[in-house]
C-alpha cells in the first residue's frame, strides 16, 4: 500500500552508532527532511508551494507584480489539499529602494468552497520591513492568515505605505507540513 503522502519509509539500522545517526540526521536536514525520534522509521518532508502574482511588470528577466510606493494592490492563492500546519507564508519581493522601515498593511478574507467569502477575515496594520535595493526580500504574511486549512481560498491586500520606493513582487511562498 505504501506511506501516504510526505511519508517515506526507511530502514534504519538498529545497531547505527550515535555518529551516523546525527550524520543521517544532518544529512535529511539539508534536504529538507526531519527524522522523527520517536518513531525512527517514519520521515516527514516539509512541503512548499509557490503563487506567481498577476503580472504588471518586468524586473529583469522576472515576471512581477509592480507596487508603487504609497500603493495597493491584491493576491489570491489557494491552500493545498494535503496542508496540515504552516511553516511559512511569506511574499517575496524586489524593491527599488533602500528603506529602513518601511510600513505596510494587511488584510484576508479567506474561506473554502461552500463558505462565505470572508469567513476568516484579518487585518495588520502596525507591519514593518527593511530592505535593501535590488536584493530579494520576505515579507512575512501569516499573521493575517491564523486560521488557514486545506482548501481555503485566500485573499491578500497589500498596501505598502512607501515600502522600498516601489516593489517588485515574485509571489507568495507558502511552506507547510502534510502530516499531522
Amino acid at each position: 500500500m505504501g506511506a501516504p503522502p510526505g511519508l517515506f519509509d526507511v530502514d534504519v539500522d538498529p545497531d547505527l552508532t550515535a555518529t551516523a545517526h546525527q550524520d543521517l540526521n544532518d544529512y535529511m536536514a539539508t534536504v529538507g527532511l526531519v527524522f522523527m525520534e520517536d518513531n525512527p522509521t517514519v520521515v516527514i518532508g516539509l512541503c512548499e508551494a509557490f503563487f506567481e502574482p498577476e503580472f504588471n511588470n518586468d524586473k529583469g528577466d522576472y515576471a512581477t507584480n509592480l507596487i508603487a510606493a504609497n500603493a495597493e494592490s491584491t493576491f489570491s492563492f489557494r491552500i493545498p489539499a494535503d496542508y496540515k500546519s504552516l511553516a511559512k507564508l511569506v511574499l517575496v519581493g524586489i524593491p527599488n529602494n533602500t528603506d529602513a522601515d518601511g510600513p505596510f498593511d494587511l488584510d484576508s478574507q479567506y474561506g473554502k468552497v461552500g463558505e462565505q467569502f470572508d469567513t476568516h477575515s484579518e487585518s495588520d496594520l502596525t507591519g514593518t520591513v527593511s530592505t535593501t535595493a535590488g536584493q530579494k526580500f520576505e515579507l512575512d504574511i501569516s499573521s493575517v492568515f491564523s486560521s488557514i486549512e486545506a482548501g481555503d481560498s485566500c485573499g491578500l491586500l497589500l498596501n505598502q505605505n512607501g515600502v522600498g520606493g516601489g516593489v517588485h513582487y515574485l509571489g507568495i511562498l507558502l511552506q507547510y507540513s502534510n502530516v499531522q
